[in-house]
């Protein structure tokens, strides 16, 4: 009895720890593949829409495209709004925010993707 007591706890463990080290394998593909989304981006326009998640990350609409830019580390106090303009240019980490004032638009910020 001790021996097949001894084997289950043995199987549980194993499948604990396989499950486990499968999440952290599917968690690293999936920001790897969520990073390489991000840098394939070319975005050029103004803001038609913005939404924000439960985590507070924007996806913007731009010319009818959605773009989800939770890899930029945009901060929850510096929202982007409707009518923003955003640059970034492919392969490149850049994304450039505009706003819009009296004479213009102006830099307001510039976020880095995360590595």
């Amino acid at each position: 009895m001790d021996g097949i007591k001894r084997n289950k706890k043995i199987e549980g463990l194993i499948i604990f720890f396989l499950g486990g080290a499968l999440l952290l394998i599917n968690g690293i593909y999936s920001s790897k593949k969520s990073l390489k989304e991000a840098l394939d981006y070319h975005i050029i326009g103004r803001v038609e829409q913005v939404h924000y998640d439960e985590k507070r990350f924007p996806t913007i609409t731009i010319k009818g495209q959605d773009f989800y830019l939770n890899e930029f580390g945009i901060p929850k106090d510096k929202p982007i709004d409707v009518g923003d303009s955003i640059y970034k240019k492919r392969d490149d980490g850049l994304l450039e925010h505009y706003k819009r004032n009296i004479n213009g638009f102006y830099l307001y910020k510039n976020y880095n993707v995360r590595e």
